[in-house]
């Protein structure tokens, strides 16, 4: 009787040590007392205080880690250090990637972040890997918004040794936003140990709190006489280009051009931002789909002006949360890709010159935007903006409006404004029980016929380590059109989700398992029907190697108002749909070298079935190289035609340094029956300086039996050098 009484109250008191609130003052040294080099030897490092001891999160909530992880960290006038010792078995360590920003899931990695307001609801996130690798993001709403695409300047060394692996870490204060004078910082450490899938953590280590909930973090104390000297940065670029279009000309043409960003912070929490003929040419192109509806499809921005400080925009309802919420697809009344980018073919529209102004004013959050766009030269400019704010209620609560401006795609005068709320309390129900309400009204003014409407919807949701909750209501108009945002359908809509999670203790196979059930259901504006659907994941099973099992049902009802094709030359005609249709996913732990998965959808879609498959792989032979590949196939069998659509996508990145890397991208679809290549190789010459290399390559087929022919050729080589003031 003696064991389950100690073993009980060893966990007691784990959990309670846990659940205090976590306290570090860094040690302040001397301008360049610290090299970074990745040794740790300095004697800054010997002298300064380890952070409190780590607490595994997963596979057991509570326990003491499995290995030890010393952290240690120091500022001098400029610059914020961590020290980081990850005691391991050499042979267990998993370092496979080098490149930044790369996903790091497969290595053994750290990660943190710094609330530099301490307002419990933004942050800046860093992490490194075993292999060298080097990421950061912007945190906001508290965790419910993660922007990977920023880009701050900073640096890291990490060795392997034999008591594991160490990273030692500098971050300029240059690169930080923090209210003047504050000496108190939000913080939170977590480390992932890859052999074991080990999750250990510094402040809140419970399951039911993610690590990015940033009220649950800790406090960084005694921060004084930091510096961000001016605040003013300068981002000059230069590019060159040779371009061919061989279905235009044979020719080559040779173009060049200059521009470049503006930085100066107005306060350390307000900055602002001056673009001048701003450039993408490094943007990743869009990942290819199919669409199998009669509604638009949804790519994500992904061009470094409009993602740095995106959260400051964001608006409504959280999306890409899985469990409940709105979709990727769901509405926006503010969408950065609608500036710059051509609504009629999605080619880049001229921005000659635009403005931001980003941070924080007290507890109010604000983000204005304006841009110039020459769409036709000199005579066809055009001006849109955008204007959100906020102001913070307690320690996650806020409320706020937005206001945007302009039509992009027209000189026809645009309007939408909006107010939203969140109500938010982490510890409703007790520890690692969370309780929110979102919601947002928003209207539209549009110049002509159409256009003026109106759109709302809210969402509550209970959050636990056991058990959670998620219910959401949308409304839009059928004229509603926010020229500057993105609205995938309009009518009214109801879901919600239930899921269930048991965990295992560690000592079998199973770590994980879930089952939910998520009924939805869409209405037209005028009340009818337009579909309902039960989505029922049977089996969610995520074991202790890292694999994964996941079934899906999915039963359903769809009323088509009016024909549209579906694929060339086959439209599905105006009718009542009902749908069954099952889902299988597996995949294999990406701690291994090759990592797979596979996924088979298989039943009814409108009057015939549908057979969607696809299989992906991906090889991390060693840090320099990972290579990945997917396939995926959708067979349509309709009363009106059949059709077969395959998409194929191949990766090759090469990291010959975490400073230069070469990333390219093979895509082909028989829709189109085109195949690009895009190559981008970069050099980090120092941190905040880049010298780039891309290469874009086209052919295509005039029929599926004819050779592919060469189409497009564009090489472009382009520096973006940063200095600071």
């Amino acid at each position: 009787m003696r064991t389950p009484i100690v073993l009980g109250l060893f966990l007691t008191v784990a959990v309670g040590a846990a659940l205090r609130a976590q306290t570090h003052a860094p040690t302040r040294v001397a301008n360049d007392s610290i090299r970074l080099d990745g040794v740790l030897g300095e004697q800054a490092w010997k002298d300064a205080p380890l952070l409190r001891d780590l607490v595994q999160v997963e596979p057991i909530e509570g326990v003491p880690p499995s290995r030890r992880t010393d952290v240690r960290i120091c500022y001098d006038d400029q610059h914020f250090y961590l020290a980081i010792l990850c005691h391991d078995n050499p042979g267990e360590v998993r370092a496979r990637v080098m490149e930044r920003d790369a996903r790091l899931d497969p290595d053994d990695r750290c990660e943190w972040w710094i609330d530099t307001f301490h307002d419990r609801r933004f942050a800046f996130w860093f992490q490194v890997g075993a292999g060298g690798s080097r990421g950061d993001a912007l945190i906001s709403s508290n965790g419910d918004r993660f922007n990977k695409s920023w880009d701050g300047i900073w640096d890291a060394r990490v060795r392997r040794t034999k008591l594991g692996w160490q990273a030692e870490i500098a971050i300029p204060f240059k690169t930080l936003a923090f209210k003047r004078g504050a000496g108190t910082w939000g913080f939170n450490f977590v480390r992932h140990r890859k052999v074991n899938e080990e999750e250990m953590r510094w402040a809140s280590p419970l399951v039911a709190y993610r690590f990015f909930r940033i009220s649950r973090g800790g406090t960084l104390t005694g921060l004084t006489g930091i510096n961000q000297g001016l605040g003013l940065d300068v981002v000059p670029y230069v590019k060159s280009s040779v371009s061919r279009d061989r279905r235009v000309s044979t020719g080559a043409s040779v173009t060049g051009d200059a521009g470049g960003e503006l930085y100066y912070r107005i306060t350390p929490e307000l900055r602002f931002v001056l673009t001048f003929r701003t450039d993408f040419a490094e943007t990743e192109v869009d990942k290819r789909q199919v669409n199998l509806t009669r509604f638009p499809l949804f790519f994500p921005e992904k061009r470094g002006f409009f993602l740095e400080d995106a959260g400051l925009f964001e608006f409504g309802i959280p999306r890409s949360r899985r469990g409940g919420g709105s979709s990727r697809g769901s509405l926006m009344p503010f969408f950065s890709r609608r500036i710059g980018l051509s609504e009629a073919d999605e080619t880049a529209v001229p921005i000659l010159t635009g403005g931001k102004l980003t941070g924080r004013v007290d507890e109010w959050n604000v983000g204005l935007l304006g841009t110039a766009l020459d769409e036709h030269g000199d005579q066809d400019r055009r001006a849109v903006g955008v204007a959100r704010i906020s102001r913070n209620i307690g320690d996650e609560s806020s409320v706020g409006m937005i206001v945007t401006a302009g039509d992009p795609n027209s000189d026809a005068r645009a309007f939408t404004g909006g107010v939203d709320f969140k109500l938010g309390d982490s510890e409703f129900f007790g520890n690692g029980r969370a309780l929110r309400f979102w919601g947002y009204a928003l209207g539209t003014s549009t110049e002509g016929a159409g256009g003026d409407d109106f759109a709302f919807g809210g969402r509550g949701s209970y959050q636990a380590a056991d058990f959670s909750q998620d219910v959401s209501v949308s409304s839009v108009g059928e004229r509603f059109d926010p020229r500057l945002g993105f609205v995938p359908r309009t009518g009214h809509s109801l879901r919600g989700t239930s899921r269930l999670t048991w965990r295992g203790d560690g000592e079998g196979m199973i770590r994980t398992a879930r089952v939910s059930v998520s009924p939805s259901m869409r209405m037209f504006t005028n009340g009818d029907t337009e579909s309902w659907r039960v989505t029922v994941n049977w089996l969610d099973l995520e074991f202790e190697s890292g694999d994964r099992i996941d079934i899906d049902l999915f039963h359903g009802f769809e009323r088509i108002p009016d024909a549209f094709e579906v694929h060339s030359g086959i439209f599905v005609p105006a009718a009542d749909y009902d749908y069954t249709r099952h889902r299988l996913f597996v995949q294999t732990s990406n701690k291994r070298m090759v990592e797979c998965s596979g996924r088979v959808e298989v039943g009814d879609l409108y009057s015939g079935q549908l057979l969607r498959w696809s299989v992906e792989a991906t090889v991390r032979p060693c840090p320099l190289i990972t290579v990945a590949a997917q396939y995926e196939e959708f067979r349509v069998s309709l009363d009106e035609g059949d059709f077969t659509a395959r998409l194929g996508q191949a990766r090759l990145d090469a990291a010959f340094s975490p400073d230069l890397s070469l990333r390219s991208l093979l895509q082909y679809d028989t829709d189109t029956r085109n195949l690009s290549v895009q190559s981008r190789l970069r050099w980090t010459i120092e941190p905040g300086r880049d010298l780039f290399l891309l290469g874009v390559f086209g052919w295509e087929k005039a029929s599926d039996d004819a050779p592919l022919v060469s189409t497009t050729q564009d090489v472009t080589i382009k520096l973006a050098y940063s200095t600071r003031f």
